[in-house]
């Protein structure tokens, strides 16, 4: 059990960096970009772990706030981009 709440654990906090990342505005837009990258690949992890252990709970939880808070990021992009 102590094995895989170190495993969660891990997972979290590498979603929650890259998103710290993600959201650091002063960062160049590649950086933050490819921490968007490894933001979606926790996310990927996140939902295997959780599914695997059948805590559907988690599951749903984590993709509701992990598409907030690519949804955030997805917009900043958008600002960022050129107007036609």
């Amino acid at each position: 059990m102590g094995q895989l709440i170190e495993a969660e654990t891990y997972l979290l906090k590498a979603q929650s960096s890259a998103s710290d990342i993600m959201g650091a505005s002063k960062l160049p837009m590649e950086f933050r970009t490819q921490a968007y990258c490894a933001f979606y690949a926790a996310f990927q992890d996140l939902v295997k772990f959780y599914e695997v252990l059948g805590r559907e709970d988690a599951v749903s939880e984590i993709i509701i706030q992990s598409k907030e808070q690519a949804l955030k990021f997805l917009g900043q992009v958008e600002a960022t981009l050129p107007s036609n």
